[in-house]
């Protein structure tokens, strides 16, 4: 049985747990690894996030260097872009200043977060962001 005809068959399994949970039919052979487990719930989440993609929570935003990333302003809709995160700069004594920077020079800010900015680690779509405009024109 191939991979992605398992992975098809295991939709059924229940996430968030340290024990293989087996609610499929004939999926106990082939599932005895939980290494193999794990990677058939990383290949279903990532698939969840790309059809309904979530904004990322900022404290995992700040451990995501070197990560693609696509910026949209929540204010206005526009899709601002895709972007590549180069470093998370923190300032112990004014926390106004914590900022992301980007690889091509852009700076975002924390204190912004949510406000003029939110990021996804795929592109939002029309039916996950409402309104949702481009501003490559």
């Amino acid at each position: 049985m191939e991979t992605k005809d398992l992975i098809n068959r295991c939709k059924g399994y229940i996430r968030g747990t340290d024990h293989i949970i087996d609610i499929c039919d004939n999926c106990t052979e082939t599932l005895k690894s939980k290494q193999f487990f794990t990677e058939v719930l990383k290949v279903l989440t990532e698939k969840e996030d790309r059809e309904n993609p979530q904004p990322i929570p900022m404290d995992k935003l700040k451990t995501m260097r070197n990560e693609p990333i696509w910026i949209m302003n929540p204010e206005t809709s526009y899709l601002l872009g895709c972007f590549v995160i180069f470093d998370y700069i923190e300032n112990k004594n004014r926390k106004d200043l914590n900022r992301f920077s980007m690889t091509d020079g852009r700076r975002f800010y924390c204190f912004e977060y949510g406000r003029r900015w939110v990021a996804y680690r795929y592109k939002p779509n029309k039916k996950t962001a409402p309104g949702l405009q481009s501003e490559e024109r």
